[in-house]
């Protein structure tokens, strides 16, 4: 049934991916805001991601210019960005291929993720010594591969994944969070 599920959702999404306009095959690495902020304009009409996705730089502040994004292939990866706060920008985004969180030192919450539905593979939130919550990925319905939330020392609870109920992966890591007190947001979950 679990297979059943995960595979009618993979197949509701390369839909809706039909639908929309696909681009970039081969990904794109953000490392400037300008590059960022230019984006709609260097890509036109390009709401789908079929590659990779990276988010690496120190004067990157918002992610507003990703704001017509919906769907990424690849892997989103937003790591080692020494003025990033929150995730504003990425509204839009249901779907993506597996999403790395990592190393980001002032990153605060997570707040720009609240439509995000799916992660065909991995979700790691990691090194992130600001993150106070997961509160933004409450949308969240299903994982297909690990889920890892490693020393991110101020994070408190897991309450955000509270409607995380399909997940395909084989193990889940919560470890190294100083201040976490409770993984009760994974009451949602009926198998492992």
């Amino acid at each position: 049934m679990k297979k059943t599920i995960f595979m009618l959702i993979i197949g509701l999404l390369f839909t809706i991916q039909g639908t929309a306009q696909s681009c970039l095959p081969e990904g794109i690495t953000f490392t400037t805001q300008a590059q960022i902020d230019n984006f709609h304009t260097d890509h036109p009409n390009c709401t789908q991601i079929e590659g990779s996705v990276g988010i690496i730089g120190n004067d990157i502040t918002n992610l507003n210019g990703l704001a017509v994004l919906n769907y990424i292939k690849g892997e989103l990866y937003i790591g080692q960005n020494g003025s990033l706060t929150g995730l504003a920008g990425l509204e839009q985004l249901d779907s993506i291929g597996q999403l790395t969180i990592a190393k980001n030192p002032v990153l605060t919450s997570l707040i720009g993720l609240e439509g995000l539905k799916h992660i065909l593979v991995d979700l790691s939130v990691t090194q992130n010594p600001a993150l106070i919550s997961l509160t933004e990925l409450n949308n969240l319905q299903s994982l297909g591969g690990v889920l890892v939330i490693e020393q991110n020392p101020l994070l408190i609870n897991c309450s955000g994944l509270n409607n995380l109920t399909n997940f395909g992966g084989h193990y889940i890591s919560i470890k190294e969070n100083n201040a976490l007190s409770s993984i009760s947001g994974l009451n949602s979950l009926t198998a492992i």
